[in-house]
């Protein structure tokens, strides 16, 4: 099975995450914000991630959605969704269901199962993602 994951912008929490994620898995990266081409017909599993932004997923990824049609994925393409976040109220639930949205108006084929990785900046969540954080996401991949 080939691999891409997916990430908005190349630093941060998010990225950290899905840069791990490429690295134990083999899988490919896409920075979004690059710019850089990618001929996604040849994966089986695109992982979309983000960060939560006042409940919302990150515009980047969003654009790079509305941006994308069913034509340039590969048939048989499943997309799954992890989202970097504080840990506070459901935003969690809420950036998830607007990638999902978003994948669905595309008529994308996408794994409900979603998870999370705690993120932290500043005071808030401070030291993660930590190694267990990285593990249990790993674990979830299937890598």
């Amino acid at each position: 099975m080939k691999r891409l994951i997916v990430t908005p912008k190349s630093k941060g929490n998010t990225y950290d995450v899905a840069a791990y994620m490429a690295r134990e898995s083999g899988a490919a990266l896409l920075v979004t914000s690059s710019g850089q081409a990618e001929d996604l017909s040849q994966y089986d599993e695109i992982v979309l991630c983000s960060g939560v932004y006042a409940g919302k997923a990150h515009a980047g990824l969003i654009k790079w959605l509305n941006q994308l049609s069913k034509d340039q994925v590969g048939e048989k393409a499943r997309f799954r969704i992890l989202v970097t976040w504080f840990g506070r109220s459901n935003s969690n639930e809420t950036a998830e269901k607007m990638i999902m949205k978003a994948l669905k108006e595309k008529g994308l084929t996408y794994d409900p199962n979603c998870t999370d990785c705690l993120g932290g900046k500043g005071f808030i969540r401070s030291g993660h993602p930590n190694q267990k954080d990285l593990d249990r996401v790993t674990k979830w991949l299937g890598a």
